[in-house]
């Protein structure tokens, strides 16, 4: 009884592992679609579909009891449903095996071990179909009939296995089409058992009989719809009928080690011992039947596991020859047949355990196949191309509720109504998609009028599915583009693009001239000129002359008076959104985009600006402008950001990371922080940019500030940040009810160890000593540089070297002259980091002083970047530099090169001094000679 109640327990943990961690996949939004319908709407949904209705109606109350109106859903809520049928399946295997084998008291635990670490059950038993629920009625109805058989063949007929028989198949014959195959398997098996008595058939005729009727009602509801919706499934999803050998492999493969794909060979072989753990075990039992005689009862059993395996099993072949349908992953229709397949390897190890050995080494290779498939199911990310998580947060952050999201599938509003947040009144937050039918939509005067009405009322964000082959996407794009300005274009995986559409008045382009690289502005425009931060949408207008080669990145910035970007917009290729060209002026294209105001921007002007790059967006193309100073935004104007006249709710703000409890002093709230993606590492040295997001319940007094720690295991913190960062907006000039970002920044020691630290924010008054205890937001990761502490041998060594302010010594140099550049390395040794961080400049001159060339950026070595605040006192830095020349310029032109350091935000330059003596703010270098 130990061992069993062990094995119930873990089989209950495994169930619950990791629920939320894979995104819900297309047939599980269709059933939490269905689920969160009303019952009646559901009935009529589920007429329509491939699967029968009880399962969502019991999932409907399962939801009403754990997350009744108000609460959030959540992908947990809906997969513990799953888990409680995958748990039940554990005791009644244990009834189901003392029910068959009552004198093998090891198969009931042999039975319940091999189910326990099931991958495929493992699977069922998590996701939101309704596979799971079927198997288990499935062994009731099995345990039913076996009872009444064996109460019959005593001469004790007995009514209540017969009345168990009738409810639970015909539940399960509620739940899974597909569960009529075993009905058939069960009263074929029953009558031929029974056929020495003929007199004995009448219960179990009456008993399918019963089943029948009460699954009458339903048929004729719902079959008229049912075959059209199956042919229509057929002909669009155009499967090939499985032959018999591969049919029968991949259902081996399933029913031992699951049907998640492993990700190495290692692992993949590890699951196929599953399989080759079949051939001791039929060996150890062929030695223990030759010397073992079995009791008829057994036998029995044994032969009607067999029937109520390969019967529907069989059938189910056949059907996939008339009606070939078997997606990745179609083994699940089979299911509910596992418990057979595993009750006779249970009972094929018990008897092998009592004679042979093999049977140890049979039972060893099933349990590492089950599970190395167990370890692939828990670790493999699944859905990815279906994960909508991301693109519900970016909408319910980005859009107002009088927005309108186009959702094609019903699958789609499942994953809204699962991961969409709630209003305090327990309503979802708008925009949500509205409910759809089954029927598959199509383009038509319809839908676009109901895109126009939409358009009318504010923005449309359509997350385009783009994985089936159908014309509908394209088409609602392509009217979209006619009729409104893209704001939002954005690919979530290879098949889900995500995209938002505006009304805004068209701006008049007005000349612009300017040179971004090898690409011209010729004219540029915006509207409007005053928005509220409310995700209120400003179009663009551009003209450019048309880049003869190249693909080109855009990049749309608003900025504030000290240039930190608050918004913008990139894309590419360059040209994405022109319209055609009614002049037919080959050179010139025009187009028009749009981005959004988020909420949160603090009131006041702000100076729209655009650049292009490479392909790629790794870089902006520098731009000249009238003073002759290099950058790479050409201003097109300024935009006054209003705050808006009733303040959007803090679910709009673009948090990364939420607090579950927000910090709260004297009427500000601190709602949660946005830094590096998880994915990413901060450097040491380097500064940690992060934005706090703050809603304003009252007026504030002007002695608030926040904190920010980065703290280590110890609690202690590593680098710090305390005031408020809003110089021209304090803590009490916000209205009440308004939101705020604030963005803060601060720089790592460059010594600080790599690992993890936890970012934490906290509220404090000066003028009352009140403050908050710090609320962790998030984990960060710190990395650092590779450093060299052996002087290097430079080619060209300066001696004595050039020292930069306190900082640095140039100690040498290293040229590789190619053709049209020039590639530099510079040697440095750090005498202490340099702080805020400084670019170095390389200038090419010629005999006359002027600059032919140039390459002025952060320093980088090539093992990747290295700020100057990382710079650790000892070591030494061969920074890389490439020069492109000029066409025209030989090799003879240049004369000398010069080099410094310089602050980039108002190109001040360290003084230079060698000896001690002071040369300028610039080390002089020798041009090569051939």
């Amino acid at each position: 009884m130990g061992l069993l109640l062990a094995v119930l327990l873990a089989g209950l943990a495994l169930r619950l592992l990791r629920l939320e961690w894979q995104p819900l996949w297309w047939d599980e939004g269709y059933s939490a679609y269905f689920a969160t319908e009303p019952l009646g709407r559901m009935l009529w949904l589920t007429a329509r579909d491939i699967h029968p209705p009880l399962y969502y109606g019991l999932l409907h109350g399962w939801i009403l009891a754990l997350a009744p109106h108000g609460s959030p859903l959540g992908a947990a809520v809906l997969r513990t449903f799953s888990v409680l049928a995958g748990f039940l399946a554990l005791p009644a295997m244990i009834w189901l095996a003392a029910t068959f084998f009552p004198g093998r008291r090891r198969v009931p635990l042999l039975a319940v071990l091999l189910l326990a670490v099931n991958p495929m059950h493992l699977y069922y038993s998590q996701e939101i179909r309704m596979y799971g629920l079927a198997m288990v009625l499935g062994m009731v109805s099995t345990g039913c009939l076996w009872h009444g058989l064996r109460s019959a063949r005593h001469g004790r007929p007995d009514w209540r296995p017969l009345l168990g028989y009738v409810v639970s198949s015909a539940l399960a014959l509620y739940t899974l089409y597909y569960m009529g195959l075993l009905v058939a398997a069960q009263l074929a098996w029953a009558l031929w058992h029974l056929r020495e008595e003929p007199r004995r058939w009448r219960p179990w005729l009456l008993a399918g009989l019963a089943v029948g009727l009460l699954y009458l009602p339903w048929l004729l509801y719902a079959v008229p719809n049912l075959l059209g919706y199956v042919q229509d499934k057929v002909q669009a999803d155009q499967d090939r009928p499985l032959d018999l050998f591969s049919y029968t492999v991949r259902h081996l493969r399933a029913f031992l080690a699951g049907h998640v794909a492993a990700p190495d060979r290692l692992r993949n072989l590890l699951m196929t011992a599953g399989g080759v753990g079949l051939i001791p075990l039929i060996v150890a039992t062929r030695s223990s039947s030759t010397s073992t005689q079995r009791p008829p009862a057994e036998a029995d059993a044994r032969q009607a596991l067999w029937a109520f395996l390969l019967v529907p099993a069989g059938l189910a072949f056949l059907l996939n020859l008339r009606l070939p349908f078997f997606p990745q992953g179609g083994e699940r229709l089979l299911l509910f047949a596992l418990p057979y397949f595993l009750l006779l390897l249970a009972h094929g190890l018990d008897r092998g355990l009592e004679r042979s050995r093999l049977a140890t080494v049979a039972l060893a290779c099933l349990l590492v196949g089950a599970g190395a498939g167990v370890w692939t199911f828990l670790s493999v990310p699944r859905y990815s191309e279906e994960d909508y998580r991301p693109i519900v947060a970016q909408i319910t952050q980005q859009a107002r509720p009088e927005d309108t999201v186009l959702a094609i599938f019903p699958w789609q509003v499942g994953y809204w109504r699962v991961y969409a947040p709630r209003q305090p009144d327990g309503s979802l937050v708008p925009p949500q998609p509205a409910p759809l039918g089954q029927e598959a939509l199509r383009w038509g005067p319809a839908m676009a009028t109901a895109i126009d009405q939409a358009l009318e009322r504010g923005t449309v964000w359509f997350p385009a599915p783009l994985a089936f082959g159908s014309t509908l996407p394209g088409e609602i794009e392509t009217y979209l583009q006619e009729k409104a300005i893209n704001v939002v274009n954005r690919w979530f995986s290879a098949t889900t693009r995500l995209s938002a559409w505006a009304q805004v008045p068209t701006p008049e382009a007005q000349a612009h001239p300017a040179a971004l690289g090898p690409v011209t502005l010729l004219a540029a425009g915006f509207a409007p000129g005053e928005v509220a931060s409310a995700n209120q949408p400003v179009a663009v207008t551009f003209q450019w002359r048309r880049p003869a080669t190249g693909t080109y990145h855009v990049a749309l910035r608003l900025q504030d008076s000290q240039g930190y970007v608050w918004a913008g917009r990139d894309y590419e290729p360059l040209g994405l959104f022109a319209a055609p060209d009614p002049a037919d002026r080959g050179d010139q294209l025009t187009e028009q985009v749009g981005f959004l105001i988020p909420a949160g921007l603090p009131p006041g002007p702000y100076t729209l600006a655009v650049g292009v790059g490479d392909g790629d967006g790794s870089r902006l193309f520098p731009v000249d402008d009238a003073t002759g100073a290099l950058q790479d935004l050409v201003p097109l104007g300024q935009i006054l950001v209003v705050l808006p006249p009733s303040p959007p709710a803090p679910v709009r703000l673009p948090i990364q990371f939420p607090l579950e409890t927000p910090t709260v002093l004297q009427g500000v709230t601190v709602l949660g922080g946005a830094t590096l993606p998880p994915d990413q590492a901060a450097l040491a040295g380097d500064e940690l940019p992060v934005r706090i997001f703050v809603g304003f319940e009252e007026s504030a007094a002007d002695s608030l500030q926040v904190h920010l720690h980065l703290l280590n295991r110890d609690g202690h913190a590593v680098a710090s940040w305390e005031g408020w960062p809003l110089v021209h907006h304090p803590p009490d000039s916000w209205p009440p009810g308004a939101l705020a970002q604030l963005p803060i920044s601060f720089f790592l020691p460059a010594d600080l160890e790599p690992g993890r630290y936890r970012l934490a924010v906290g509220l404090a008054d000066q003028a009352t000593d009140q403050a908050t205890p710090p609320a962790v937001l998030t984990a960060v990761g710190v990395t650092r540089r590779p450093a060299q502490f052996e002087a290097p041998s430079p080619p060209h060594r300066l001696d004595p070297p050039i020292q930069f302010g306190t900082h640095a010594r140039l100690l040498g140099y290293g040229l590789s002259p190619q053709e049209n550049a020039l590639e530099l390395t510079l040697y440095w040794e750090v005498l202490q980091p340099l702080l805020p961080p400084h670019h170095i400049f390389v200038h090419v001159d010629t005999a006359a002083g002027e600059t032919i060339a140039q390459a002025d950026g952060p320093p980088e070595t090539s093992a990747g970047p290295a700020p100057s605040g990382s710079w650790l006192p000892g070591e030494y830095l061969a920074t890389t530099h490439l020069i492109p020349l000029p066409d025209g310029e030989g090799a003879e032109s240049p004369a000398q090169i010069r080099v410094g350091l310089y602050r980039p935000g108002d190109n001040v330059r360290l003084p230079a001094s060698r000896g001690g003596e002071p040369v300028g703010d610039a080390a002089v270098l020798v041009w090569p000679r051939p």
